[in-house]
């Protein structure tokens, strides 16, 4: 009985020291997502102070030649700046924003492609994104184990849907994926965005445990749990709405020729 007893205590001895260094796991966390905020408010201050001060042309020209038009089919027409949208992988982001109508998807005839267009308000965005992206990913890198960059990807329906996680971090049984924001949160947009995120990190990961997503800008931190039900049927919505977009194009296509 006393032996019995002694292995009793024992086991919530154990359960007692988990449940306490869960807790203060989640402790850390909550200050490291903290330094991180403070980090990229500082960033993006100074990357907006950098851009404003660009005119419309420049800012399509350094467009031209960032990282996020590499690759890709372009040109300039009307002061914007038209990227192809390729149909042999699609991308999360251009996905959600067809879904949230965050971007204009046009056709050209003459190129018998789909494009999708950005003004230089919008490519001042994406240039202060890039920008201040590379630099809290790295300082958060260096925080806690948090792996930057993870790029991900799956197949629905023979076509590639392809993502890129900012940070991942996996410890305690718990999985946090963070999105670092620029801008303003949508709190709808940012639910799908990290929910879809944590199908593609859970179907490349297999154990993903707990998954908990987090948005973080300049003046807050947004976190939402993430149950595998939940990220099943984001991830549903966004494969009807990439047959959309090509449905879209069709339609397009057949109207332009008729």
């Amino acid at each position: 009985m006393h032996n019995i007893l002694l292995i009793s205590q024992r086991l919530k001895n154990k359960n007692l020291f988990k449940y306490v260094s869960y807790i203060f796991y989640l402790m850390i966390m909550e200050d490291v997502f903290e330094k991180i905020r403070n980090k990229l408010s500082i960033e993006v201050e100074k990357a907006k102070e950098k851009y404003n001060r660009k005119t419309s042309e420049e800012l399509i020209e350094i467009g031209k030649r960032s990282e996020a038009f590499k690759g890709n089919d372009i040109f300039v027409k009307m002061n914007k700046l038209y990227k192809e949208i390729k149909f042999d992988s699609f991308s999360l982001t251009t996905i959600l924003s067809y879904m949230f109508g965050y971007t204009d998807l046009i056709y050209i005839p003459e190129k018998d492609k789909l494009y999708e267009s950005f003004r230089p308000d919008q490519i001042k965005r994406l240039l202060i994104g890039s920008e201040v992206h590379n630099i809290v990913e790295k300082y958060a890198s260096n925080l806690a184990s948090f792996r930057a960059e993870q790029k991900m990807k799956f197949n629905a329906d023979r076509d590639i849907i392809v993502g890129k996680l900012d940070l991942v971090s996996k410890n305690k049984g718990t999985t946090y994926i963070i999105d670092l924001k620029t801008g303003k949160i949508n709190e709808d947009f940012v639910k799908y965005q990290l929910g879809a995120y944590a199908y593609l990190y859970s179907m490349n990961d297999g154990d993903s445990g707990k998954i908990v997503g987090v948005a973080i800008n300049p003046e807050k931190i947004y976190k939402v749990e993430l149950p595998k039900s939940r990220i099943e049927s984001i991830m549903y919505d966004i494969i009807k709405a990439k047959e959309e977009i090509k449905r879209d194009l069709e339609a397009k296509r057949v109207y332009s020729f008729t």
